[in-house]
């Protein structure tokens, strides 16, 4: 387990219901992916191709979801360094979002982000209630949103 143990497991319900994709499947925006949702496109390795039947192991699933996880979360305090002083629970949900939609799509959330940085999490939970990626994602969304409600 990595620095985030809990966020781990939430991550591996939310991408493979519990069981990680040893066979490279194709992910609903179009890319080979792998593991826990790591996409071979955006990571290239010669060992694992970004085509149909690459596979690989529990282990190396489970090393890419670690280096998946620190690598949305470098990404997030470049762009938003504020938030690493957010409580964990708030940025737990978060980097969970980044993990799952990548911080450029992240920072389409505006309303969200401002009510977040205002600690107005009432109001961020709100807003993540009327997005697009609310009415997508189902049960992710709705533990991030009561994660965020509750600023923890």
């Amino acid at each position: 387990m990595g620095k985030y143990p809990e966020l781990e497991d939430e991550l591996k319900i939310d991408e493979q219901s519990g069981k990680p994709a040893l066979v490279s499947y194709l992910c609903p925006a179009g890319h080979w992916t792998l593991g826990w949702g790591h996409n071979l496109e955006a990571h290239p390795d010669p060992a694992y191709p970004a085509r149909a039947g690459t596979t690989c192991t529990i282990e190396q699933a489970d090393a890419w979801l670690e280096a998946d996880i620190s690598e949305a979360e470098e990404a997030m305090l470049r762009r938003w360094p504020w938030m690493s002083a957010l409580p964990r629970g708030v940025y737990l949900a978060i980097l969970n979002m980044a993990f799952n939609m990548g911080v450029q799509t992240l920072s389409t959330f505006v309303n969200t982000l401002a009510a977040i940085k205002a600690h107005e999490y009432e109001a961020a939970a709100h807003h993540m209630e009327q997005s697009k990626w609310f009415a997508q994602v189902g049960n992710r969304a709705r533990r991030i949103v009561a994660q965020v409600r509750r600023g923890e």
